[in-house]
This record gives C-alpha cells, structure tokens and sequence, in this order.
C-alpha cells in the first residue's frame, strides 16, 4: 500500500495496462494482508492466556507470520498470474483499437480497421470506431474530390477572373479612349459652332429630308429665329411664306448641283435688305443633305445702285449738255420777247406813250382789253416758265461739268441756318403755305470742325431737301409737321441729317429718288433732276455720300456724309 500511494505519481505515468495491472495486484496484497492480520489478531485474541510469556508470543507470532507468508506468496503469484491473463483478455481489444486509432491519427489513413474480438462492449465500441472511421474515411474521399472539384473550379473562375479582368482593363482602356474621342470630338463641336457663329454670313445645314441641323447667330438675326427654336423644325415650317428657299434647296437635294439666288429681298420693319443666297449638296457618311449660306449684301447692292446712278449721271451729263445749249438760244429769243412785249405794254415808258398818240391807241381800252383776255397773266406765266426752264438748263449744264470752284473751309452750323433763313424766303414756298409755321429742331454736336466745301452748292442740296420735305409734309397735310436738322462727325466724316416727319417712301420709291427725271409730284411741278443733282454734287464733286432712310407714316431722313479731308487742294476760309 505504502509502495503503491508512494509511486502514485510514477503510476499516473504509466501505460493503462500496466495501471490495471498493479490496481488489481495492490488491491488482493492488500486483501490478503488485512486476512492475515485478521487472522493474527483473532488467534492472539483466542489464545491469549496461553501465551502469557512474551517470549513465547513473539516467537508464536513470527512463526505465523512466516507461515502466512508461506501461503500468500504462492496466492499472489497465482492471483498475479490471473490478473495479467484477465487484464490481456481486457485489454487487447482495447489495446488494439488504441494502436489503431494511433495509426490513423498518425498516418491520416482512414481506410484502416479495428480488429473485434468479441461481441462485448469492446467490440460493439470496435464496430462504432470502426464505422466512424468509414464515414470518416469516405467524408475524407468526398471532401477530397469535393476539394479536387474546387481546385478545378477555383482554377476555372481564376482563370475567368484573369480574362475578366484582362476584359475589364481592355474595356477601361477603351472606356478612356472613347471618352477622349468624345471630348476631342466635344471640343471639335464647339469649336466648329465657334467657327461657325462667328461667320457674318448666315449658315442653315438641312438633312435629305429638310430637317434643320444647324442654325448660327447671323442666320438667327437675319429671320429672327432663336436656335433653339429652329433645330430640329423642317425648312418648309421655316420659310412658310418664302417658298422660293425650299423649293432651292429640294432642287440642289435631287441635282446635287449649286443653287443661287441673287439679290433675294426681305422687308424687315419696312426696310428692305438685299440677300446673296447659296446652296451647296453635302454628304456626310452617305447622309445627303444640304449647306445654305445666306449673305448680306445691302450694302453692296447700295453702292451698285449708287455707281449705276453714276453712271447714269455721267450718261446724262453729255446729253444735258447738248441740250442746254440747244434749249438756251431759243429760250433765250422767248425771254427776251416776252419782257419785251411786257415793256412794250407799259403805259409809264415815254416811248410807247409816243407811239400810241401817234397811232391814235387809246391806253386805257388797251389796259381793259388786256385785263379782260388775261393777257397780262399769259405773259407772266411765259415769263415764269421761262424761268423755270432757264433754271433747269442752268441746272443740266452745273450737271454736265465740274465746278471751277475750290472748296473752301465753312462752318456748316452757320451754312444749314442761312439756308433755313433761304428757305424762310423762299417765293415758292410761301406761295402755298409758310415754311416759318414749320417747328425746326437743331441737334448740334459741340465743337464742330470747319467742313471744306462748296457753300454754294451745299446751300443748294439742302435747300432742294428742304422744299422736298415741305411739300411731302403740306401734301399729306402732316399735323405738327417738324424738321429735324443734325450735324455730328462720325467715321471722319461731317454728317448732316434732315428728317422730316411726312408721309415716308415706300422701298420701290426710295431706290429711284436719286435716278434723273424720276419723280413723285405731278406734271408741272418736278422735273425730277433735284436729287439726281444734288446726289452728283455731293457724290462726285466733294467725294461725299447721299442716303436716305424711310418708314412709311414716320417720315423720311436724308444723310450727306462730307469727307472733313479731301483730294482737292483748299484755298481759303470762309
């Protein structure tokens, strides 16, 4: 017992076979040595009074201690003997299904099994072991396929994911290359509307089937159309009313040839304006379509208006010429007879009261008869017609040639009111009304520069401007009729502006006003040379310019531009 607890350490140490072992061989000691003492005590407790010398119970004892001894050893022996036989028919299967739950703990082999030896407890914890380890090995196989499969398909969605990923970078790439395209082709976009914007002249690009794809600024003033408005719309929305631009455009979509239109005429606000307008076949990627471009050439067509009536002018200038001399010798002959029939007639002069006594003519009935048949007032008449027709051989042959005449610096404030004070004057105009009753406004600019000019000759345009007005404004009896008189520099030019407050022109009258002989008022009344004259005076002898605006019912304005530098040498001041 002592031996056993004292090796109790050692002995949790130990394989369990060799502890089941010593369990059972200390455990029958210990039996038989409590029996022994058991049986010692007793027999000493029987035989007490017979061993009452203590010698004698000491050798008694060790006589039955040597005797117990003599039995135990064998019945350890045996009883040693049994236990191993008892503790290897336990522990074998037992020790078997440990060495074999060793092995496939060391070789991970779970296809190994454990021997039954019996079909006791042991062996039904055998089978249990054995078909956990079946399951096992056969979850070992599955999990191992199962492991396979998913190596194979780990490979499988690596591979799909170094192709997605290859794909995906590729498709970056491109994503980055066709947003670089966009802003390339963004930036071109612009800049191409930029471009196109920035053009004087109105672009429209139409597509095969007459829709609007472009539209710029100067073609959105020129309809006044926004761009928002128009893209998108089809032309023939457009010019509904101007058939003549679609019907162009169709013609050049089915010949894919140039299309023009010169001179096409728009009235805007009662001003017309003069349009050069071409069509030109495009094809963008096998998308036929049509480019229009629509140019403003008002000013042109003005100044070939102005050379023709140059032209005109200087055609002219020959015949007026020819024909003032032709006209001026018998013009002459009727002037002179009739201020001489008119002395003739006058009862005051000494020699016709001589030749009357003589012939015996009474002068009061010749006064009557005279009187009575109007005769008088014919001679007048003939007299004034002869003035008349005196002033326009006076005003064909000024037509005919230049003026010897240098120009001269004048102060145009002082000119234009002397001229006002002319017209104030004027015979011919106080006869049908008072050119005083006219409210005349003067806008001057400060500090005007002397102009050189021919006074002369610009006291006389201004004074036919200013009777023009007059008897535009006293025809259609114009309520609070004003005159408007404007002097201001502008572009190195003096400006003088005479507006009226009339009845206007019409756009047919104002391209003809400055033509010879063209004339608004009725027979006897213009010879239709006013402004023809006044166009070549300002136009050929100061290097100027004669316009005129006008809005019917609002009035009409004339504008003579005079260079303040001229090519003509100036000889003095006014």
């Amino acid at each position: 017992m002592i031996w056993f607890f004292g090796n109790m350490s050692h002995f949790q140490q130990q394989s369990f076979k060799k502890k089941l072992h010593r369990y059972f061989l200390s455990t029958c000691i210990t039996i038989l040595f409590f029996s022994s003492l058991s049986f010692t005590a007793l027999d000493l407790y029987y035989y007490a009074d017979l061993y009452t010398k203590e010698n004698v119970l000491i050798e008694h004892l060790i006589k039955y201690i040597l005797l117990s001894l003599t039995f135990l050893v064998p019945i350890i022996l045996i009883v040693n003997i049994l236990i191993g036989k008892i503790i290897d028919a336990i522990y074998g299967p037992i020790q078997d299904l440990t060495n074999t739950a060793d092995r496939v703990n060391r070789t991970e082999d779970f296809s190994l099994q454990a021997k039954k030896y019996h079909d006791d407890e042991i062996g039904i914890l055998t089978d249990t072991f054995n078909n956990v380890i079946t399951k096992v090995h056969t979850l070992e196989e599955a999990h191992e396929k199962n492991l396979e499969r998913t190596q194979q398909s780990a490979k499988h969605y690596l591979t799909l994911f170094e192709q997605a990923e290859r794909v995906n970078r590729e498709l970056e790439k491109e994503a980055q290359d066709r947003l670089q395209a966009e802003h390339k082709l963004q930036h071109v976009r612009v800049h191409l509307n930029d471009i196109i914007n920035s053009m004087p002249s109105g672009i429209i690009c139409v597509d095969e089937y007459g829709t609007i794809t472009e539209w710029n600024k100067a073609i959105e003033k020129i309809f006044e159309i926004s761009i928002h408005s128009a893209i998108g719309r089809n032309i023939q929305d457009i010019f509904v009313s101007q058939k003549i631009i679609p019907d162009m455009i169709e013609q050049t979509l089915l010949s894919r040839q140039l299309g023009h239109i010169e001179k096409y005429s728009i009235i805007r606000d009662d001003r017309e304006k003069f349009y050069d307008v071409l069509s030109y076949p495009l094809t963008t990627e096998g998308m036929p379509g049509v480019v229009i471009k629509i140019e403003d050439v008002t000013t042109q067509v003005r100044l070939q208006d102005m050379m023709v009536q140059t032209e005109k002018m200087m055609s002219v200038g020959g015949l007026a010429a020819g024909m003032a001399h032709e006209i001026n010798n018998p013009l002459g002959a009727i002037m002179q007879g009739g201020q001489n029939i008119i002395r003739r007639l006058d009862a005051n002069t000494p020699a016709n009261r001589q030749v009357a006594e003589e012939v015996g003519l009474d002068w009061q009935a010749l006064n009557a008869y005279l009187e009575q048949r109007k005769i008088t007032r014919f001679l007048d008449n003939i007299l004034d017609a002869g003035n008349r027709a005196a002033t326009i051989v006076a005003n064909m042959l000024q037509f005919s040639r230049k003026s010897d005449h240098n120009l001269l610096d004048s102060n145009m404030v002082k000119l234009v009111d002397r001229v006002i004070d002319l017209a104030a004057n004027d015979y011919d105009l106080k006869k049908d009304y008072d050119f005083r009753k006219i409210e005349i406004v003067r806008e001057y600019q400060e500090n005007l520069p002397l102009t050189p000019c021919i006074a002369s000759e610009i006291e006389q345009v201004l004074l036919n401007l200013f009777r023009n007005a007059a008897q535009a404004m006293n025809e259609s009896k114009t309520p609070n009729q004003r005159l408007i008189l404007r002097l201001y520099i502008e572009q190195g030019k003096m400006n003088i502006e005479v507006e009226d407050n009339g009845p206007g022109m019409s756009a047919e009258v104002q391209r003809k006003i400055f033509e010879p002989f063209y004339t608004t008022k009725g027979v006897g009344v213009g010879t239709g040379l006013g402004l023809s004259v006044s166009f070549f005076i300002i136009a050929d002898k100061h290097g100027g310019s004669l316009t005129a605006r006008s809005e019917m019912g609002k009035g009409t304005c004339f504008n003579i531009a005079l260079p303040l530098e001229v090519y003509i040498e100036k000889t003095g001041t006014e």
